[in-house]
C-alpha cells in the first residue's frame, strides 16, 4: 500500500498466530498483578517490487525470506479496576505489513467506534456490501476512529480504550464479536514521491492501551472520560487566569455534573480578563442535562458557536449552570467573572 490506501496482493498470506516464548509473572502484590507475554511470528520479510515502486502494484509478491517478529506484552489488573491495563512493545524489523491487534468479544452485532465529537455505530464488515468493488477507492471494513472501540448486549460490554496513536479498527463479519485494531502499517511506497523510508516504521513502537468491562446500561459519555483519565491521569483543564482560582484552593474551580462529556475548560479566545469558555458535548444517543458549578459567582453566562460569537444570554449573578444537549451537540458556554 501507500499512504492513503492498502490491499493484499493475490497469494499474500496472513499470519494468524505465532508461539509464546516466555510468560512471567512481572509483579504479585495486594494491589496489582501483572504478566509479561513473549510471542515471536514467523512473517515475510518485505514485498517486492518486481515491476518497481510506482508500477501500480504490478509484479508486487511477498519475499520468500522469512524473519521473527518479537511482540512484548504486559498485562496489569489493579484491585478493584474494571479494565486490564496493557502495554505492548514491538521492534518492528517488518517491512511492508499492516499489525492488528484481534479482540474476541464474544458479542454479536453492530459495534460502536468514536470519532471527534461523537460515537459512531457500525456493522461489522461492509457497509455497503459488495457495492463498492468497482469504484476507484473500494470500502474497507476497517474504519477510522479516534481510540475507543467496543461492543455491548444484554450482559455487558467489552471496550478497547487506546491512549494514542489508534486510527483503525473493525469487526469483521461472521465472526464471534472480533473487534480489530491497526497497531501500524508500514509501507515503501508514498503518494506523489519515488519511495521514502520513514513509512517503513523500522524502529522500536510502543502502544498503551486498556480492555474495559461495561455494565448493560453504560454510556459513551463514561468511555470519553475513562479514555480522557488514562490519556493524562487526570481530567484535562486549561489555565484558568490566577486571580480566579487563587481562593479555591480547597476545592475544584469548576465541576461538572451529568452526561455530557467535558471536552475543554479555556480563556476566551476575545482576551479580555475573567472570560473563561466551557465546551461539552453530547456523544449518548438521547438529550442529556448537565450542571457546571464554580467555586465562585460568575456574572454573566452565554451560549455560543464554536467559535465562540454569543448566541444567547443563559443567566446572571450565579455560582452554577445547568443545561442540556441533544445527541451529538456541541455545546460552548461562555462566562464571565468580574
Amino acid at each position: 500500500g501507500d499512504g492513503w490506501g492498502h490491499c493484499s496482493p493475490a497469494g499474500a498470506s496472513t499470519t494468524v498466530g505465532g508461539y509464546c516464548r516466555s510468560i512471567s509473572i512481572t509483579h504479585d502484590g495486594p494491589e496489582r498483578v501483572e504478566f509479561e507475554i513473549v510471542r515471536e511470528f514467523e512473517t515475510a520479510k518485505e514485498m517486492i517490487f518486481a515491476g518497481g515502486i510506482n508500477a501500480n502494484y504490478e509484479g508486487v509478491r511477498e519475499s520468500r525470506e522469512k524473519i521473527p517478529l518479537t511482540i512484548r506484552t504486559r498485562v496489569a489488573l489493579d484491585r478493584n479496576s474494571d479494565a486490564l491495563s496493557i502495554s505492548t512493545v514491538i521492534d518492528n524489523n517488518l517491512r511492508d505489513a499492516r499489525l492488528q491487534l484481534i479482540i474476541p468479544t464474544g458479542i454479536n452485532g453492530k459495534y460502536q467506534a468514536n470519532q471527534a465529537f461523537c460515537f459512531n455505530e457500525r456493522v461489522p464488515g461492509l457497509m455497503l456490501g459488495r457495492e463498492t468493488e468497482t469504484f476507484a477507492e473500494a470500502e474497507s471494513a476497517d474504519k477510522n476512529f479516534s481510540g475507543i472501540v467496543g461492543k455491548k448486549d444484554e450482559l455487558g460490554g467489552l471496550y478497547f480504550i487506546g491512549n494514542a496513536g489508534f486510527h483503525e479498527c473493525g469487526s469483521a463479519a461472521g465472526t464471534a464479536g472480533e473487534l480489530s485494531v491497526t497497531l501500524f502499517r508500514a509501507f515503501t511506497r508514498t503518494v506523489g514521491k519515488n519511495g521514502e523510508n520513514e513509512g517503513e516504521l523500522q524502529r522500536t513502537l510502543s502502544y498503551e492501551y486498556q480492555l474495559k468491562c461495561t455494565a448493560p446500561d453504560s454510556s459513551a459519555t463514561e468511555l470519553v472520560k475513562a479514555q480522557q483519565i488514562f490519556q493524562l491521569q487526570q481530567l484535562p483543564v486549561s489555565v484558568i487566569p490566577e486571580y480566579l482560582v487563587k481562593t479555591t484552593q480547597s476545592r475544584s474551580f469548576a465541576e461538572l455534573a451529568g452526561d455530557l462529556a467535558f471536552t475543554a475548560l479555556k480563556p476566551a479566545e476575545s482576551g479580555v480578563p475573567g472570560e473563561i469558555v466551557l465546551r461539552t458535548v453530547n456523544v449518548t444517543g438521547d438529550r442529556q442535562t448537565a450542571k457546571i458549578t464554580f467555586a465562585k459567582p460568575f456574572s454573566k453566562a452565554e451560549l455560543c458557536r464554536i467559535d465562540e460569537s454569543v448566541q444567547q444570554k443563559l443567566s446572571g449573578e450565579a455560582p452554577e449552570l445547568e443545561f442540556s444537549a441533544k445527541p451529538q451537540e456541541i455545546i460552548t458556554l461562555k462566562f464571565t467573572f468580574s
